[in-house]
């Protein structure tokens, strides 16, 4: 065979390989955990430097982050909207999206350190698509920053 080809060879099962290993990865993250997990909650307000809650321990059995605000609903004051892309937090804590075209938005980062995931804000998905772990970190900021 020349070397060529299997350089060729060589990068397709390569380029196979890191394609599987990342949905494979994105899965896990999307599917979440299902049974009680604790999961650590901060809630920020850029606009306002102020910090809502710090790291605060919940117990959950809700399966994503939306599940889990729905449970927690009355707590964080929690207003969410429908959308094609499924539903978006809209308002926690008293701070709400007034303007969707100007911000600020609620946005998250995620740490899931059982999945050795780690998604700055801009980078997790949609509320219904990031499953929950135990252990996870989810840190929610009023911001104008979308992280990218």
């Amino acid at each position: 065979m020349k070397k060529s080809n299997l350089i060729k060879a060589g990068v397709t099962v390569l380029a196979v390989l890191v394609l599987f290993l990342g949905y494979f990865g994105i899965k896990n993250v999307l599917s979440g955990q299902s049974g009680n997990k604790t999961i650590v909650i901060t809630i920020k307000d850029d606009t306002s430097n102020k910090v809502l809650v710090d790291k605060k321990k919940y117990k959950t059995d809700a399966e994503n982050l939306a599940q889990f605000l729905d449970q927690y609903k009355d707590e964080f004051q929690v207003e969410m909207q429908n959308s094609q892309y499924g539903r978006f937090i809209v308002g926690l804590k008293g701070l709400k999206t007034t303007d969707m075209s100007k911000g600020p938005w609620w946005m998250y980062s995620y740490n899931s350190p059982s999945q050795n995931v780690k998604m700055k804000i801009g980078e997790a998905p949609g509320a219904e698509q990031l499953g929950l772990h135990d252990k996870d970190e989810i840190e929610l900021v009023f911001t104008k920053n979308t992280g990218m």
